[in-house]
């Protein structure tokens, strides 16, 4: 073989060699990405009227038919909520009644940590002048378990997804 022709060669084969090492690779996607990648406006309209309906539920003054809409994540499992939270939410809901809400934001995260932020408000202002507080927040976790959405309560240990 020549010289020129050995060349040619190695001059072939380096640019197949580049040519093809640029080819678009497919890229591996992350747990929360095939979520994100996963959701539809199905899926947003499901969680707002889950959301809504609990809030519409608290604010009837129904606080134990709320609490039953509520579930807690254990194991990537929903179950209902435990005596000990239930009564600590009854006695929140109790103190700071939902005279009416609003919905402060949305936002979907991973499978498990996703928010639905509401401000409660939980005495009517009596006058224009008065100007003390009388709302606060309540988040939701609305969470996906084989194809079902449910409205876990946002627990201290997961951060809100808005940050």
């Amino acid at each position: 073989m020549k010289k020129k022709d050995l060349l040619y060669i190695c001059v072939l084969v380096a640019v197949s060699c580049f040519l093809f090492s640029c080819g678009e690779k497919k890229k591996q996607l992350t747990p929360k990405e095939e979520f994100l990648m996963g959701l539809t406006a199905e899926d947003t309209v499901q969680v707002l009227t889950i959301s809504r309906s609990c809030m519409d539920t608290l604010k009837a003054g129904n606080i134990d038919e709320a609490l039953k809409m509520l579930f807690i994540l254990r194991d990537g499992k929903a179950i209902p909520l435990p005596a000990e939270k239930e009564q600590q939410l009854r006695k929140k809901f109790k103190y700071f009644p939902v005279v009416d809400y609003k919905l402060d934001y949305y936002s979907f995260s991973s499978t498990d940590n996703n928010d639905v932020k509401f401000q409660i408000e939980f005495f009517k202002h009596t006058s224009p002048d008065d100007h003390t507080p009388n709302t606060i927040g309540f988040m939701f976790n609305p969470v996906k378990i084989d194809g079902v959405w449910y409205l876990a309560v946002k627990e201290a240990t997961k951060e809100a997804t808005d940050k």
